[in-house]
């Protein structure tokens, strides 16, 4: 593209650890042919100081940090394709900073627990199976997680491997209040699309709706807070509102803003979608 000063990178066999247990570890430049699991941390929660990066590869596993101990990781420039549906989802859970990444096949999505950036990523194509309910960016619980200026989809399915009858998009972006709580969450300048097909065969596969902010009374942990969410675009796509019910469902409780945000979130076509609340 104009502007792009990048040069084109040749992709040698990545040779070493894919259970990371010491902070150091740079992969640059690699395929790599399954799981990256980091179980190391340098104690430091920036980008800034990453303990492992991971830069202008192609890793056909997912790339999973669980604790809040580990990392930072850091994931630049970077194809993330399992080849099949694995367990966890492509990118996730904690002190992770991705940045132009294509996220596709396997779960698709980049989930976070807590201390997590997304910017600039494509995430797509996700293998329908199991009983999974599937996002390209959320969390079940999640604390300090910025999703800026992504391209997501949801319901796009680039391959099926059995799946039950419950499986299929929950939303684009999506958050449930499952195992903490949903807050200090800022979600700006993406592009969302789903109903994909709405068929009668295929509706109850795509996102009911496109952003799922996180407000579910029932659940644990049923409130949001401090959630910002800004001049995003909603895709109208098959069902015309972006999801089957509808672009977006609630952010909070009517008259509980609870410090959220919500400004200048269009459709496609300009026309200005108002703040939900329950």
């Amino acid at each position: 593209m104009p502007g792009d000063t990048r040069k084109p990178v040749t992709l040698t066999a990545y040779t070493g650890p894919t259970t990371i247990r010491n902070c150091g570890v740079v992969i640059d430049s690699k395929v790599v042919n399954e799981t990256i699991i980091i179980e190391a941390g340098n104690g430091t929660k920036s980008k800034a100081t990453p303990c492992v990066t991971i830069r202008n590869s192609l890793v056909k596993g997912v790339i999973y940090s669980e604790k809040s101990t580990y990392g930072p990781t850091l994931i630049e420039d970077t194809e993330v394709a399992p080849p099949e549906l694995p367990w966890w989802e492509n990118i996730g859970r904690a002190n992770v900073f991705a940045y132009r990444v294509n996220s596709h096949g396997g779960q698709g999505v980049i989930k976070c627990d807590t201390n997590c950036e997304a910017k600039d990523n494509w995430v797509h194509g996700m293998n329908l199976g199991g009983q999974y309910h599937y996002n390209a960016f959320g969390g079940n619980g999640t604390d300090n997680f910025r999703i800026d200026h992504n391209y997501a989809t949801c319901g796009d399915w680039s391959a099926t491997s059995n799946p039950g009858g419950d499986a299929g998009c929950s939303a684009v972006i999506g958050f449930y209040g499952d195992f903490g709580p949903i807050q200090n969450i800022t979600i700006n300048r993406n592009y969302l699309a789903s109903t994909f097909d709405v068929s009668s065969a295929g509706i109850n596969r795509q996102a009911g709706y496109c952003l799922n902010p996180g407000h579910y009374p029932g659940k644990p942990y049923p409130d949001t807070r401090n959630l910002t969410v800004t001049d995003n675009v909603f895709a109208r796509g098959g069902s015309g509102k972006c999801g089957v019910f509808g672009p977006t469902n609630s952010l909070n409780k009517v008259g509980v803003p609870n410090g959220n945000v919500w400004t200048n979130n269009t459709y496609n076509d300009g026309q200005v979608i108002s703040r939900v609340e329950q």
